[in-house]
């Protein structure tokens, strides 16, 4: 099994993300996306991840 990885971000950092992926918030919402452009979001993605460090499980921060 993989070890987690992680990006940390403060409360009102996560709330203000939050609010920006709500519906209407969202100017992407209810548009629909072809094949493309989904096959394109997921290989940033996975090169986006593939950089962001292993969380060590013995880290006492």
């Amino acid at each position: 099994m993989n070890k987690r990885i992680y990006r940390e971000a403060d409360e009102m950092t996560k709330y203000k993300m939050s609010l920006s992926k709500s519906n209407s918030l969202n100017p992407n919402y209810g548009k629909p996306r072809d094949e493309e452009t989904k096959q394109k979001i997921s290989d940033s993605m996975k090169k986006y991840w593939s950089e962001v460090p292993f969380k060590n499980e013995f880290d006492k921060k």
